[in-house]
Order: C-alpha cells, then sequence, then structure tokens
C-alpha cells in the first residue's frame, strides 16, 4: 500500500478540534477520530464538508494560506470578484462570498495536504502532555524542546528592566512577552482578542488552554475598566525564585499549541531595554525581529529643508510618515492623500496644492440626515479638544488639523496625525451612538433624530 507522508496530527489542534466538534466525531484524539472518518489523508469530501471550520478557524487566520487562497480562487473567477483585496479584511470578506463549489474544494485540498506535510512533527495525544513542575512538555518535538532550553537560559540571564517578545512571523499580532523586574519577579504576557480583529480572535477552546495551562485572563480592557496590577492581555506573574524553565515551557506551549505556530523556525525575537536599547540573543537561535523605526527625535532636529514645490514637500510628508508608522514604504491614493486605518475612522495625510500646508483629516460620521442639534454636538467636540477643529458640511462631521510645511517638522506632523486619529476614533463611536449614520469601520445605522440638548 502506498504511504503517504500527510499527517492529520499536523494540522493545528485548534481546526482538528473545531472540525471534530462540527462534524461530531467520537474519540478523544481528533486527529485519529478525522483519520477514522476520512482516510489516511483527505479528500474532496472532507473539505465539501468541514468547509466553514476550514474557511474561519485556519484559512482566515493564517495570512500566508488565506492570500494563497484567495490568488488562486480569484484566478477562477469565483465569488464576489468586485470585492476589494487589498486589505486582510477584503479578504476575508471574499472567502466568505464563495460558494462551496468542486474548484473551490481542489484549491483548499491542495493547500491542506501541503499543511498536513510540512514542518510540524506530529504530536502527542493531549492526554499523554506532561504539564508539572520541572517536567518538560515538550516531548513530541525536539525543536520546540530546543527552543524551550534555550529560553529558560535567556530568561535567566535578561537583567531588570529588560523585555523579551516571541511572536509568529507571519502573524505577529500572536506573540508571548517576559518582563524582567528584579525584586519584583517576573511577568509573562500573551496577546488577548482585545488586541486583535474579529477574524483572527482566539476562539473559546483557545482561551479555555490559555486557563488550562496556567495564564490569567486579562483583568482590564475593553468593559473591564482599568487594573493598574493586572492587564489587558492574559498574564502571569512569578516572585522570586524566578522558575525559568517552568515559564519557557509555559511560553512554548503557548506558541506551539495555543496560538499554532507550526516550528520555531517561524517565530522571530525583539529584546530591548527601557529606553530602547536593542538587545541581540543569537543563542535563541530565532530570527531577529527588525526594530521599530526611532522615535521622533526633538523638533528642532527633524526640521527638514524647505521645500522647492508641491512634489518635494509631499516626498517629506512621506519620509516623516515612515518614522511616525514605522514602515518602509509608504502607499499614497489616486488623491495623494496618505490613507491610514484607526478603529473607526480612516484618516488621511494630504499635503495642500495651493500652499506649503499639509492637511490631516478623518470624516468620522456621515448619512445622519439634519439633526437639528448637530451643529450643539460639533461645538461641543471643539470646546473639548485642544488640537485641531471639527466642522459639518451639511452631510456630515470632519475632523481635521493642520501643520506648516515649509519647513516640515516631523514631530509636529506626527502630533497632529495621533491627534486626529485617536480623536477621530472616539467621536465617531460617540456621534454615531447618539446620530445613527456610517462610520468608515463599523456597521451602519439608520439615521435619528434626537430633541436638542445632551451632550456628547
Amino acid at each position: 500500500m502506498p504511504r503517504y507522508r500527510f499527517d492529520w496530527a499536523a494540522l493545528p489542534g485548534g481546526l482538528l478540534r473545531e472540525v471534530q466538534r462540527d462534524l461530531k466525531l467520537p474519540g478523544p484524539d481528533p486527529a485519529a477520530a478525522l483519520k477514522r472518518a476520512f482516510g489516511a489523508r483527505p479528500s474532496g469530501e472532507f473539505v465539501k464538508q468541514a468547509w466553514g471550520p476550514l474557511r474561519e478557524r485556519w484559512i482566515v487566520k493564517d495570512p500566508v494560506v488565506r492570500k494563497s487562497v484567495v490568488s488562486e480562487l480569484r484566478a477562477k473567477s469565483l465569488g464576489r470578484m468586485e470585492t476589494r483585496v487589498g486589505t486582510a479584511k477584503g479578504e476575508v470578506v471574499y472567502l466568505r462570498s464563495c460558494r462551496n463549489s468542486p474548484t473551490l474544494r481542489s484549491v483548499v485540498l491542495a493547500h491542506l495536504l501541503t499543511a498536513g506535510e510540512e514542518l510540524r512533527a506530529p504530536k502527542a495525544p493531549a492526554a499523554e502532555k506532561v504539564n508539572n513542575r520541572g517536567s518538560s512538555i515538550l516531548g513530541s518535538s525536539k525543536a520546540w524542546a530546543s527552543l524551550a532550553d534555550a529560553l529558560a537560559v535567556t530568561l535567566a540571564q535578561l537583567e531588570v528592566d529588560q523585555y523579551l517578545i516571541l511572536s509568529i512571523r507571519d502573524k505577529p499580532d500572536y506573540f508571548v512577552q517576559f518582563a524582567q523586574q528584579g525584586p519584583s519577579g517576573l511577568r509573562a504576557e500573551t496577546v488577548s482578542n482585545d488586541f486583535l480583529e474579529q477574524w483572527e480572535q482566539l476562539d473559546d477552546d483557545a482561551q479555555a488552554r490559555l486557563s488550562s495551562i496556567g495564564w490569567q485572563s486579562p483583568t482590564s480592557g475593553k468593559g473591564k475598566g482599568r487594573d493598574s496590577m493586572g492587564s489587558p492581555n492574559y498574564f502571569r506573574d512569578w516572585e522570586l525564585p524566578v522558575p525559568y524553565r517552568e515559564i519557557a515551557d509555559l511560553g512554548v506551549q503557548t506558541l506551539d499549541d495555543v496560538l499554532e505556530a507550526r516550528h520555531p523556525g517561524l517565530l522571530a525575537y525583539r529584546a530591548f531595554a527601557t529606553g530602547g536599547a536593542e538587545i541581540i540573543l543569537p543563542n535563541l537561535g530565532l530570527v531577529r525581529e527588525r526594530p521599530p523605526a526611532q522615535a521622533p527625535q526633538p523638533a528642532r532636529a527633524l526640521a527638514q529643508a524647505v521645500p522647492a514645490n508641491r512634489e518635494e514637500l509631499l516626498e517629506q510628508v512621506k519620509d516623516a510618515m515612515k518614522v511616525v508608522l514605522g514602515l518602509d514604504t509608504i502607499v499614497t491614493d489616486e488623491e495623494d492623500d496618505i490613507p491610514v486605518r484607526g478603529e473607526t475612522v480612516i484618516s488621511y495625510v494630504r499635503v495642500q496644492k495651493d500652499a506649503p500646508i499639509v492637511s490631516i483629516f478623518a470624516p468620522i460620521i456621515w448619512d445622519i440626515g439634519s439633526p437639528p442639534d448637530i451643529l450643539q454636538a460639533v461645538n461641543e467636540i471643539n470646546s473639548s479638544i485642544r488640537f485641531g477643529r471639527a466642522a459639518w458640511d451639511g452631510k456630515g462631521v470632519v475632523l481635521a488639523a493642520d501643520v506648516v510645511g515649509s519647513p516640515l517638522v516631523t514631530e509636529q506632523l506626527a502630533t497632529a496625525f495621533r491627534a486626529v486619529l485617536s480623536l477621530g476614533d472616539e467621536y465617531a463611536k460617540k456621534l454615531q451612538e447618539r446620530f445613527g449614520g456610517r462610520v468608515a469601520l463599523g456597521q451602519a445605522l439608520p439615521p435619528r433624530q434626537v430633541p436638542t440638548g445632551g451632550y456628547l
């Protein structure tokens, strides 16, 4: 009989559990249950039955797979071709528009077979894992065990107020981070759903696993208020003497079993001290994440040469926004504006055509009709902010600020940009609650006419 390299256990554990639940397959080991039901490796019939969890639990959460699948499906003219796929959100929307057709199944199956053959060594069933203090939980993979060894030594060598972050290279929002606090011991954190897009979020199973292996649930963040001793992330504190091997095992198990990095070779690290000084840790055996662009220096040190024309000023603005956003390249739209997504709004950085002025603006609400107290609401905003201005143009409310571009001062531009983006997000939500209407990044609500009076 032919021997296939495919191994069901090589697929992400969360995906296996989700598919097993969705298809109602019995047994304690999801990989074994799927093998009994579908054979040594999956077929198009498996993709047909499991398309929902395959899409939501695997494809949309893996940027590399998502982009490749989207590209192939669009090349075959499947789904809503008018959907813009230049962003992760657009790719997810497009995938959800694709019917479970034979052509789709063949594309997804090819990626699934590849995923089941690459990188990750077969895992022991969860029941066989040991999670006692001082014993390894990583015996099913030499690569992960080696990383745990190196991580334990590295954590023990960190000095007070030094930090280490391990993240998945193609999913940098998935991370485990450590802070050496000296006499106060050591803190570790891993991501919570407060910081993830809807399609990236940890499902109930993943969150339960975080709690079961020792993480404390977030104590602050959305809907929880503030807690100076807790964290909006999952977190854990250890007092002296710090059990570095236990901490290393927890961190590696989180990356491997919960965040589902397929192999330590797909991780990157960043280490730094308070103040931003970067630390190089070659003994970890991981790729070092490129440090972010340096923080803006005092304004007088960042004043650029007086631009000769609008095109030269636009190039200076692009260079400045690279520093502000920590990016290597800046993309402009068809009007030469630089769009930047916030939580609710999209802000734009524009070089004016008739004067050396750089405008930062964000449309924050529109399609609200003509409420009688809209001007009062705008005045309330303007009376409560010190930087920028809000204006009602008869159709919507726009928040804006200007800076002089001759010469351009990066720090001034950064301050104006951050103010417009953060205030735009804040007031877009408040105005929509009061008046209904549309925001750039969120659900539209029907316009609501309200009596005059009241405050934001």
